[in-house]
């Protein structure tokens, strides 16, 4: 008989420990090159996100960005994949291509930020959210990108933090939504006067809408006035 063996364990047989990398020793920050010419990568985890216009948003918001600081685009490349599956180049085709064609034209492989590059082996949204890659991931993930020059519009060594506000605003903007908390609702405070003349109204058989258009009352304000007070009086 076979004995299970859990995903932890291998896990760890398949990425063994290694000291924490440092994200800044694999990225530029893009601000500090003079580069004028770049392939643009884009990356989500899921088809929900790509369904959420994540991915198209990302894209539409960097390509600003690089279009306003004077940069030429010279190829889009966008994903839906992990960003910690990095054993194999054909784990992560589109980043490979990606990277041979930044190569190719001797531009700057661009990316967001660090996540949109790589994920930790260990990172879970809820459970373990800052999670880092290790040295030896971040080694693996250079395999892939061979001898491509990597850089991310945001400072590679951002906090997951910062990271997620980052996203957070970019897709608020993109999305057209204003966020914050949303607005308390305001309740009007009728006039009591008000309320008895639409009950003696509905008392005389008038209907809602007539009652609502006549004293110029929503008509489920008036239903529920209703409701409220035709059996005990007002």
């Amino acid at each position: 008989m076979k004995r299970k063996v859990s995903a932890w364990v291998m896990l760890n047989r398949k990425y063994p420990p290694s000291e924490p990398g440092k994200a800044s020793d694999y990225f530029a920050h893009f601000e500090t090159l003079n580069a004028k010419d770049v392939v643009l990568y884009c990356r989500v985890s899921s088809s929900r996100q790509h369904q959420n216009t994540n991915l198209a948003d990302q894209e539409r918001s960097l390509k600003r960005l690089l279009e306003r600081l004077g940069v030429t685009v010279h190829a889009t490349y966008g994903c839906i994949e992990s960003g910690w599956d990095n054993d194999h180049w054909m784990d992560r085709a589109t980043l490979a291509y990606a990277a041979a064609e930044a190569e190719k034209l001797g531009a700057v492989l661009v990316f967001e930020s660090t996540s949109r590059a790589i994920r930790s082996i260990w990172y879970h949204p809820s459970r373990n959210n800052h999670a880092q890659p290790t040295k030896a991931e971040y080694e693996k993930f250079l395999q892939i990108t061979k001898g491509a020059k990597l850089a991310t519009i945001a400072h590679p060594d951002i906090t997951p933090e910062a990271e997620r506000g980052l996203q957070s605003r970019r897709g608020m903007t993109e999305k057209n939504r204003k966020g914050g908390r949303p607005r308390k609702r305001t309740v009007t405070k009728w006039p009591q006067e008000t309320i008895s003349r639409a009950i003696d109204l509905r008392q005389a058989g008038n209907s809602l809408g007539e009652i609502a258009k006549t004293l110029n009352v929503p008509r489920p304000t008036v239903q529920s006035w209703a409701k409220r007070y035709m059996t005990r009086g007002v």
